[in-house]
């Protein structure tokens, strides 16, 4: 070990919010190319040589042919040993250059500490050095308070380039042409075919649902804790675990889920085969698809982790028309991804297991508010989301008893008015204990008689969930047109219920 060797760890600030700051999907799909390939360019095109044969796995001291080794990349952060601090600025000078030049609008963070015999140790002071470094910094904004700024509409930045897209004359931040270009540039395979949502909407202007889906895996950080705590205090046996660990963590989160929704979604009618990938990093997925294809997408997903023994993950589902801006949607999705592992987190306090937990909102009423604000004013006393994916316990109300009883109420005599009703009943109750009113209790016992004695799923929802039927009855309902009812078309007009 050379004694001026020093190890820095790099990662991107505020990538979400770089990556929406538009509505554009070209745009959002080039940023989200452009952080996927940033490490990889740095490394490549660095001045200082930059050993970048990582996921192999197997680890040496740095060659006299290098000046860097990447030691992993994972979890949004690349991590390099440098063998002196010049190398380092240098290589830095160079990264923040090419930033400004391909990605402006994107923040770089960067530390680094000196290299000791104790890999754990300098591992501990350099996060520690990183998040210093992250919380320390500000991100200057554009000021555009000149009366004759001309504005981007998309990133409300001063426009800096005009130039021809087809036949429209584009004016543009320097941001948005970035974009652009990065996208221009990816393969044809990775390109949107036509315009955004051809070939993912049933009936464009009639039944026009799509959903973001975001994916994100489960206690990663006290995973990768985990495996250097066990790897002693040597370099040698600690990066090969670490880069192992994040060859892992991508097969098993991004990788493999994303062949086999791939192929899942080739059995499906040819109008909700399509799919789009905006993110797909580390051990984190967004994606968009057919608002009536989730259910199938988040099981194929989530089975898909699980293959992997110990491994879970929470998604977070918005559905919207395809006409809604995107970013407010993707928005929605993250928070509804916090909600679940918000609950999961819960269920481990008070000594439950690690499990994949899911959450949705159907975008209704407006994309004003956060999640908890839209859910207090409309719906929060009487959803059970987020649901427990898969449960061990039979007697539990998981994802699985959600939809095989919406299946089956679909598949049953009531019509989609019966639902709706029961549904608009619970909502005008002040609490779902007062929704099991004299009311409510009358139109569920309607509801059984004309089921007849060929279909007892209500009276059979009502024993297996217990003090939760209210709950469950109102998800259902609220969910019905999208993905239980016979006829989907009437999707429009729930909408404006």
């Amino acid at each position: 070990m050379d004694e001026n060797e020093v190890i820095a760890l790099y990662g991107f600030r505020s990538k979400q919010e770089y990556i929406y700051r538009t509505n554009r999907m070209r745009e959002i799909t080039g940023a989200s190319e452009l952080i996927a390939g940033m490490y990889s360019r740095f490394t490549a095109e660095s001045p200082v040589p930059i050993d970048a044969d990582w996921r192999n796995c197997a680890w040496s001291e740095l060659r006299e042919t290098f000046d860097g080794a990447v030691v992993y990349e994972g979890g949004g952060n690349l991590c390099i040993l440098y063998r002196d601090r010049p190398a380092y600025v240098r290589a830095n000078r160079f990264f923040s250059r090419m930033i400004l030049d391909c990605a402006p609008g994107l923040g770089l963070i960067a530390a680094c500490v000196a290299r000791t015999d104790d890999f754990g140790a300098d591992m501990k002071s350099l996060r520690a050095a990183f998040d210093a470094a992250k919380n320390s910094h500000l991100t200057p904004g554009f000021c555009n308070v000149l009366p004759f700024t001309l504005v981007d509409r998309a990133t409300f930045q001063p426009v800096a380039i005009k130039q021809a897209v087809g036949s429209e004359l584009v004016e543009s931040s320097r941001e948005s042409a970035c974009k652009r270009e990065a996208y221009e540039l990816m393969g044809n395979e990775k390109k949107l075919r036509g315009k955004f949502i051809d070939d993912i909407v049933d009936e464009k202007g009639k039944d026009s649902l799509i959903a973001v889906i975001y994916c994100d895996g489960n206690s990663i950080g006290q995973r990768l804790r985990k495996v250097m705590e066990g790897n002693g205090s040597l370099y040698s046996t600690n990066v090969e675990a670490l880069r192992g660990f994040s060859v892992k963590i991508h097969e098993a989160f991004v990788e493999r889920p994303l062949a086999a929704i791939g192929r899942a979604l080739s059995s499906q009618k040819e109008s909700r085969r399509g799919y789009r990938v905006v993110i797909d990093h580390g051990d984190e997925i967004t994606l968009v698809v057919n608002a009536h294809v989730v259910p199938m997408v988040i099981d194929t997903y989530l089975s898909s982790v699980e293959e992997t023994d110990g491994l879970h993950a929470c998604v977070g589902v918005a559905i919207c028309h395809s006409h809604d801006p995107f970013s407010e949607v993707y928005r929605i999705a993250e928070q509804c991804c916090e909600s679940a592992k918000k609950k999961n987190r819960g269920e481990i306090l008070r000594g439950g297991a690690n499990a994949s937990y899911v959450d949705f909102h159907y975008c209704r009423s407006g994309l004003t508010g956060s999640l908890d604000q839209i859910r207090d004013t409309q719906e929060a006393r009487f959803t059970l989301r987020p649901y427990l994916y898969r449960s061990t316990d039979s007697s539990s109300v998981d994802l699985k008893t959600f939809l095989e009883f919406g299946g089956r109420i679909a598949k049953s005599p009531l019509s989609r008015g019966d639902v709706k009703t029961l549904g608009n009943v619970i909502l005008a109750s002040a609490s779902p204990e007062l929704a099991n009113s004299s009311r409510f209790q009358l139109e569920i016992e309607r509801l059984k008689t004309k089921e007849g004695a060929g279909d007892k799923s209500i009276e059979e929802m009502e024993r297996v969930s217990g003090q939760l039927f209210t709950r469950l009855v109102f998800d259902i309902s609220n969910f019905y047109d999208v993905w239980f009812a016979k006829d989907t078309e009437d999707t429009e007009e729930e909408s404006g219920e």
